[in-house]
């Protein structure tokens, strides 16, 4: 028996590493994963208007010129070019072949008022830096003319001090529970998409067997039983696999991106500035909950394919099947997009709880702080009680199914097949 479960898992298991599918897909992963991880550099290599050097004329008719305070608030802006701004304390007229170049005009009169002229459209970020300047202008140059004290205009426009207490926070704080929540969701992206594939991949296996009417030959020598553990390990495996090869092409991209970074005398940081260090506690707990979660889900949503798969003698009824399993994950995923928006949502924690849905929205609200340790634990107990229920229910329903190539519809088979595995069951 042992001999037959080891044939069928190692038998299964060559059959898809050795296809060229296999090799082609990984190929073109590792090459979007090392293109996700040097983002910047991919972006910066084909050049932009990040290379050119952006050169502002400013000039005023103020009593008072503002040229230095200009100058100063604009380059310290949150504008972040290669290469630093040139502002020049001029009058120029723009000429039309003038490319990146800003004329910033500054008139006096019953109100101040100020004319930004470009021949293009300037960076969004910079067109708000200057203009965040001229109305700091505005103010200074309105007190000074008004003869109003600028300590008292400083004092009227500081913004209220706050002391913010919390006695029950639960460790919760807005910047946290957004940079890990988004970082939750980017994890769990890959996870959802390789469970598609998993639930894709034993499903169209189990029916091309039985499509092809190989499956009797199999059935007449192994056991329903092992045949469907089998698919079960085999599939699992694989989605170990696939999942180690995706960890060493991240180690992979980020070494690449040290040796870029060393190359320019930078350094390796991420292709964006979050400073992770003050939550890698949360990291690491929820990284763990997340690869717990997604072997069980793995195994929940292969198991429900492959009993289903059993019934389905055409392609129709393959689609008829895969269906609602699709809609079911889509359902739970679509939940963990939105159920930030809804913090601490009952029927948020109802899906988590729920194990078709839990791997998608879990761990989010516990990175939020909604859900507890002990809830985590209680939510992994439900996904094992539910898969040895599945278990139990769904062999006598395999090993009738499998050989059943009856004309009615699939549904109303598969129904059929429960029920006369559960008579057989009793009559034993």
């Amino acid at each position: 028996m042992k001999n037959k479960f080891k044939f069928l898992v190692g038998f299964s298991l060559r059959r898809k590493i050795e296809r060229k599918s296999f090799l082609i897909s990984n190929i073109v992963l590792l090459i979007l994963v090392i293109l996700i991880s040097n983002l910047d550099t991919v972006i910066t290599s084909f050049g932009g208007d990040f290379d050119d050097v952006y050169t502002i004329y400013y000039e005023d008719d103020l009593e008072e010129n503002y040229f230095d305070m200009f100058s100063l608030a604009v380059k310290n802006g949150p504008f972040q070019g290669k290469n630093d701004l040139i502002v020049i304390n001029e009058s120029y007229t723009l000429d039309a072949d003038d490319k990146n170049v800003i004329v910033v005009k500054v008139n006096e009169g019953e109100e101040i008022t100020a004319k930004i002229s470009s021949n293009d459209l300037v960076s969004t970020t910079l067109y708000s830096s200057i203009y965040s300047t001229l109305n700091g202008i505005k103010m200074d140059a309105t007190a000074t003319k008004l003869n109003i004290n600028q300590e008292d205009i400083s004092k009227l426009l500081k913004q209220i001090s706050i002391e913010r207490e919390v006695f029950n926070d639960e460790g919760k704080n807005e910047e946290s529970e957004a940079l890990l929540g988004g970082l939750s969701f980017i994890v769990i992206m890959p996870f959802f998409f390789g469970i598609i594939m998993i639930v894709q991949m034993i499903g169209l296996e189990i029916f091309d067997e039985k499509s092809t009417k190989s499956m009797e030959v199999i059935m007449s020598s192994v056991e329903p039983k092992v045949h469907l553990l089998s698919k079960l390990a085999a599939v699992n495996v694989f989605a170990i696999i696939q999942f180690v090869l995706l960890v060493l092409y991240g180690v992979i991209g980020v070494l690449i991106r040290s040796f870029f970074a060393k190359m320019s005398f930078g350094n390796a940081s991420l292709p964006f500035d979050i400073n992770l260090s003050s939550y890698s506690d949360r990291i690491v707990g929820v990284i763990i909950i997340i690869t717990i979660l997604f072997l069980l889900t793995n195994l929940l949503y292969s198991l429900c394919m492959a009993i289903l798969a059993s019934t389905a003698n055409e392609m129709d009824d393959y689609q008829k099947i895969i269906s609602p399993i699709m809609i079911l994950m889509v359902l739970g995923f679509y939940t963990a997009i939105f159920s930030p928006l809804f913090d601490g949502a009952v029927f948020a924690k109802i899906m988590s709880h729920i194990p078709f849905f839990t791997l998608m929205i879990a761990p989010g609200l516990f990175i939020s702080g909604d859900i507890s340790v002990l809830e985590i634990i209680i939510i992994v107990l439900i996904h094992v009680v539910t898969l040895i229920a599945i278990y139990s229910i769904g062999i006598p329903a395999y090993k009738q199914s499998v050989l059943d190539y009856s004309n009615d519809g699939v549904f109303k088979r598969f129904i059929k097949n429960v029920r006369s595995s559960r008579k057989i069951k009793l009559n034993k």
